[in-house]
C-alpha cells in the first residue's frame, strides 16, 4: 500500500481489523485524485484498475491475485467530513497509510468495545435508506445490539428502504440470513415496519389464529420455525437428527440463507386462504401454493436470481409434503413408492425440505408430535442418502434408444414416460438389471395399450 498523508484505509476494513476479522476487501479513500491512487496501488500489487459507478460518483476497483480494494475520493475533500457522512460509528473510522494513526471522530472504537451498532445521524440513514436494513445485517453478522436511538430511527423511517435498488436489498438480506445467529434478531427485525415494506403480506400473519394443532398465531409460529431451522442448520443434533451426514448432502451451501428466507415466508399464504367450517375448525387449504406465488413475486421484486426465486418457491410450495408422508406413516399407509416419488420430485432439495418441515413441526408448540416427526425425518434422510442417491446416480439400466429399438417405438413423449416409470420401479427395488427393466416395460405397454 502506498504511504501517503492523503490516503486512508476506511470503513468496514478498519472495523474488521480491529475485531481481528480478516477483511473481505479493502476500502480506500483519498483526498487526492482517486485514479492516481488506484494506479499506484495496482502497480505495487500487480493488479489492474476497473472504473465503476456513475459520473461524479466514480469508484476505482483494484483487483489482483492478492487483494481487491475500492478507491474513492473523500467527500468534501476532508477525511473527517467523509467519515461523518457514513452510516454507523463502527464504520466511520480510518487509518492513515502515512503513519498508521486511527482517525475516529464518531467514537466507533468505543462502540466496537460495547458491541453496539449506532447511527451517526438519522439524516445519514435517510440519505441512503439501505442503511436501515444494514443495521440489522451488521448486528446479526457481528452479534452486536442496536442502540435505542438507531432502533427508533428504523421504526420511524425504515420503510424507506424500498427506495433502494432491489439488488442492494437482496444482498443485505442474504447476508442477514447467512449469519449463524440471525434468529436472535428475527423477532425485532420482523416486528419493524420496515419488514412489511420488504415482504408485503407479512404483517397479515400477526393475530392470524390457527387450528388446535398450533399454540401460536401464524406470525409467532413463523418466528419459532425460523429459530428452529437455524438451530438445526447450525447443529442438526440439536433437533435429535442423528445422521451426521445431513449437511454434507444439503443441496448447496448457498441455499442455507435462502432456506431461512423460505422459513420466514413459508406460511405467508395462510391469511389469504383462511376459512372456518361449521364446527369452528380453522383451515388453510392451498396456502402452500398461494404462499409460493406470493414469495415468488417478492423475490422477483428484490431481484433474486432465477435460481434463488425457484428455490424459495419450491421449498414453500412443497413444505407440507413431508407432513403428509408422516401422517400416512402414522396410519401405517406409507409405502416405499410414495417415499421414492417424494425424493424424485424434490431432489436435490429433499433434505432441505425435511429440515424445514422438522422446524415447522417444532414451531407448532406442545400440541404437535414434533419429536415423532423428527425421528421420521431422520429415517427419510438416511433413506435419501443411502437408498435414493446411489440409484439415481448409477448408470441407467436402459436408454431411450434401447426402448425404441427393442419395442419398435418412434420418438415421442412416451419414451420419457417409460424412462420415468423404470426409474421409479428401480427405486422401490422391483428392477435390478436390464432384463427386469425390459420385462417391466413390456408389461407397462401391455396394460397401457387399448387392446
Amino acid at each position: 500500500m502506498p504511504r501517503s498523508k492523503n490516503l486512508f484505509i476506511v470503513g468496514g476494513t478498519v472495523r474488521d481489523i480491529l475485531l481481528n476479522r480478516p477483511p473481505r476487501d479493502y476500502d480506500i479513500v483519498t483526498t487526492d485524485d482517486p485514479m492516481d491512487a488506484a494506479t499506484q496501488i495496482a502497480a505495487l500489487s500487480g493488479g489492474r484498475v476497473i472504473k465503476l459507478g456513475k459520473p461524479g460518483m466514480h469508484l476505482y476497483r483494484v483487483t489482483s491475485g492478492r487483494i481487491e480494494c475500492d478507491v474513492t475520493a473523500a467527500g468534501k475533500e476532508s477525511i473527517i467530513s467523509d467519515l461523518m457522512a457514513r452510516d454507523f460509528t463502527v464504520n466511520a473510522m480510518a487509518v492513515s497509510t502515512a503513519g498508521g494513526d486511527l482517525i475516529d471522530p464518531a467514537n466507533g472504537r468505543r462502540d466496537l468495545e460495547k458491541k453496539v451498532i449506532r447511527m451517526i445521524s438519522g439524516k445519514n440513514l435517510t440519505a441512503d435508506p439501505i442503511r436501515f436494513l444494514r443495521a440489522w445485517r451488521l448486528a446479526a453478522e457481528l452479534e452486536f445490539s442496536i442502540s435505542p436511538e438507531t432502533l427508533e430511527a428504523i421504526r420511524a423511517d425504515g420503510h424507506m428502504v424500498v427506495r433502494s435498488a432491489g439488488e442492494r436489498i437482496r444482498d443485505e438480506l442474504i447476508k442477514f440470513f447467512a449469519a449463524p445467529v440471525s434468529a436472535d434478531y428475527i423477532a425485532d427485525f420482523a416486528g419493524a415496519r420496515m419488514i412489511s415494506a420488504i415482504f408485503p403480506g407479512i404483517n397479515d400473519l400477526k393475530e392470524c389464529i390457527q387450528n388446535a394443532y398450533h399454540d401460536f398465531d401464524v406470525f409467532h409460529h413463523t418466528l419459532k420455525t425460523y429459530a428452529g431451522l437455524e438451530a438445526i442448520l447450525n447443529r442438526p443434533a440439536s433437533a435429535d437428527l442423528s445422521d451426521k451426514r445431513i449437511m454434507d448432502f444439503f443441496s448447496a451451501p448457498a441455499n442455507r440463507p435462502l432456506l431461512k428466507c423460505a422459513a420466514l415466508l413459508h406460511d405467508i399464504g395462510k391469511p389469504a386462504v383462511r376459512t372456518t367450517d361449521d364446527t369452528g375448525r380453522v383451515h388453510f387449504y392451498g396456502h402452500e401454493k398461494v404462499g409460493a406465488n406470493m414469495a415468488g413475486n417478492i423475490c422477483r421484486n428484490l431481484r433474486f436470481s432465477n435460481h434463488q426465486t425457484h428455490y424459495v418457491k419450491t421449498i414453500i410450495g412443497h413444505h407440507l409434503r413431508p407432513l403428509f408422508l408422516f401422517t400416512a406413516h402414522q396410519k401405517c399407509r406409507l409405502g416405499q413408492k410414495a417415499v421414492s416419488r417424494f425424493f424424485m420430485q424434490t431432489s436435490p432439495h429433499s433434505i432441505d425440505l425435511l429440515l424445514l418441515a422438522a422446524a415447522d413441526a417444532m414451531g407448532k408448540g406442545a400440541g404437535s408430535d414434533s419429536g415423532g416427526f423428527t425421528k421420521f425425518a431422520d429415517i427419510l434422510i438416511t433413506d435419501y442418502i443411502d437408498g435414493f442417491l446411489p440409484i439415481v446416480t448409477a448408470p441407467s439400466l436402459i436408454s431411450g434408444h434401447d426402448i425404441m429399438s427393442e419395442f419398435g417405438l418412434p420418438p415421442s413423449p412416451l419414451i420419457g414416460e417409460i424412462m420415468h416409470y423404470i426409474k421409479e420401479q428401480r427405486l422401490i427395488s422391483t428392477i435390478r438389471n436390464r432384463e427386469d427393466a425390459l420385462g417391466r416395460i413390456k408389461n407397462f405397454l401391455k396394460h397401457r395399450s387399448p387392446s
